[in-house]
């Protein structure tokens, strides 16, 4: 899981030493979530989700990361993740995710390898920080990987998915687009359960999409299909998604 993790914020401009394929995309909201728990044990793993962060917060389906987090019991990591955040863009639109992460009921060690020593227990215990402390987490370590991440442009052209979100925001537009871009085709139905949400929403924005040319439908007997429409795709799309 190191690995795999290392290699997904590689993917996302973290400067790993990963190779990663030029084809594919990651799912960003549950890469977060994964890196929460899995990176206890890999602490670079953690950090660069944070220096990630610090640069590229607006990328973040936050509607999407609360639901993950209304369905996680463990979510103090995340709460301090994002408070370290805070301390440098207030405004991130992550504070809503933060009132839904809950302390930790037991003082814990942020990382495995903290455990492992007394010395380094008792070291972490007497210098933790407060972004730790707030979520009763122990750790006097906290990096940002500064000058680790990429800039938008790199992060945008090896990430269709991300490309959308900054093209259309990241609501629940850039999901149906990123659904169709990587099926081809779907009806409402099966858009609402490929991307989490309910027909409702996904039905009137599907309407919506089709209004202004984004869409085209195709009726197969009683359901409607929609594609991304050929001529958008090639002249707006195509070039951010294959870049």
């Amino acid at each position: 899981m190191q690995h795999n993790l290392r290699t997904s914020w590689t993917r996302f401009g973290v400067a790993f030493d990963e190779r990663i394929p030029r084809k594919g995309s990651v799912d960003l909201e549950r890469l977060m979530m994964d890196t929460c728990v899995e990176g206890r044990k890999d602490p670079r793993a953690l950090f660069g989700m944070i220096g990630w962060l610090l640069k590229h917060h607006d990328l973040v389906n936050v509607n999407r990361l609360i639901r993950m987090v209304k369905e996680t019991k463990n979510t103090a990591v995340l709460g301090a993740v994002i408070d370290a955040v805070l301390e440098h863009a207030p405004r991130s639109s992550l504070r809503y995710v933060r009132k839904y992460c809950k302390r930790a009921r037991k003082p814990e060690y942020v990382f495995e390898e903290i455990e492992r020593s007394k010395v380094m227990r008792k070291l972490n215990e007497e210098e933790n920080l407060p972004v730790w402390k707030t979520w009763n987490l122990i750790s006097r370590e906290m990096d940002t990987m500064e000058g680790g991440v990429a800039e938008k442009a790199f992060v945008l052209s090896r990430n269709g998915n991300l490309a959308l979100r900054a093209l259309f925001g990241t609501g629940i537009r850039a999901e149906i687009l990123q659904y169709l871009v990587e099926h081809g085709e779907g009806n409402a139905h099966q858009i609402a359960q490929g991307v989490g949400q309910s027909y409702e929403p996904v039905y009137s924005e599907l309407k919506t999409c089709e209004d202004v040319g984004l869409l085209e439908p195709i009726s197969r007997g009683r359901a409607t299909v929609y594609h991304v429409r050929p001529e958008f795709f090639q002249k707006t799309l195509k070039p951010l998604l294959a870049a």
